[in-house]
């Protein structure tokens, strides 16, 4: 369905300038926001915000329970068993059906958004899109429950992970819980996540519905009935990499949030199905490689490829863009010189497995 609004000058600046600081990809992710936001502050009971545990019994579906930290930890981890070899799976959507960038034509409008900065939370939320249809004994379960449960529990299970850091008093590099919903704002990090992180359907300007956010653009899961009820189903890609033994979910080890054998898969799958991040990845070790190997001059060299954009969103494409490569274990710090700074290099993994 599609709406004409009018607004201020002064609301239209605003917005302008969190889209160029990287906040927003463009004025309908920010749209989106607002009014999933404001729809979670109207259907509170009474106005008032609610805890993050009653926040998670409100978000779900009658079609499946919503498993929260009030309810039991048996629960949670059923969402997340990784026996889901019987899942039933969907194609993935095609390339004319996934939003990216604006701009020109060029390589840059297929990145990833930077704000996806893990790769983790997208395992966490196929493990929970396959045991819900597993669960519901289905191929495809409402978008709304699915995004409602998936960023409940994810925030959860972030918080979980914080617990686990603050007690081995891990350094900022050694986090595991960043990209999961666990800001002090429950419903706005859940929001983000939702956009960021699983699948969005907005319209064009011609008034065409496309498919946004990382799970589609990674071609993990696809959406069916779009004109009517939105559902949601994985793809053969996506139920493999959920299947993969992880070492966070699988197997309580919590110094890396992903194994060889997903990064492995990761890049393959990248290589084969997703042009533009794999493309990006190249890109920054062909910088690095060249000697430019400090955050700003990573930015400066970037323009030559991605003139468009904003430096801004140059910086946020970049440093999300890089995260994913540390947890590929494709590039690692080292301080500079001085040492109050850090400069970056190629990893032997990145040698080895990037061609």
């Amino acid at each position: 369905m599609r709406y004409l609004i009018d607004i201020s000058n002064v609301q239209n600046e605003k917005i302008g300038n969190l889209i160029k600081q990287g906040k927003y990809q463009n004025i309908a992710a920010f749209i989106y926001s607002a009014l999933e936001n404001q729809l979670y502050l109207e259907e509170s009971p009474g106005g008032p915000l609610l805890s993050v545990e009653t926040q998670s019994r409100e978000a779900g579906s009658q079609q499946a329970e919503v498993y929260n930290k009030g309810n039991n930890e048996a629960s949670l981890l059923s969402l997340l068993a990784a026996d889901i070899g019987d899942v039933t799976i969907i194609k993935p959507p095609m390339e004319s059906r996934i939003m990216f960038m604006a701009g020109k034509d060029s390589d840059c409008r297929f990145w990833v958004w930077g704000q996806v900065n893990r790769i983790f939370p997208l395992k966490f939320s196929l493990r929970v899109l396959a045991n819900l249809l597993k669960q519901n004994k289905t191929g495809v379960i409402t978008l709304k429950m699915f995004k409602d449960i998936a960023a409940s529990n994810a925030r959860i299970f972030g918080q979980k992970l914080m617990a686990i850091e603050k007690m081995k008093q891990s350094k900022r590099a050694e986090r595991i819980s960043p990209g999961l919903p666990i800001g002090e704002e429950g419903f706005k990090s859940e929001a983000r996540f939702k956009s960021h992180f699983l699948v969005t359907v907005r319209m064009t300007d011609d008034n065409r519905p496309v498919l946004d956010g990382a799970l589609a653009k990674y071609m993990f899961a696809n959406i069916e009935g779009v004109d009517k009820e939105e559902k949601i189903g994985i793809t053969k890609a996506g139920l493999e990499f959920a299947q993969l033994e992880n070492p966070i979910l699988d197997k309580n080890e919590y110094d890396f949030t992903l194994s060889e054998a997903e990064i492995d898969y990761y890049l393959r799958h990248v290589a084969e199905h997703v042009q533009g991040e794999y493309k990006a990845i190249k890109l920054i070790i062909s910088i690095i490689k060249k000697g430019t190997n400090r955050r700003e001059d990573i930015n400066e060299a970037l323009i030559k490829y991605c003139p468009e954009w904003s430096p801004a969103i140059r910086n946020t494409q970049r440093a999300g863009l890089m995260s994913r490569m540390f947890e590929l274990k494709l590039l690692e710090r080292e301080p500079d010189e001085k040492g109050v700074g850090v400069t970056y290099k190629i990893s032997k993994n990145a040698e080895d497995k990037i061609h």
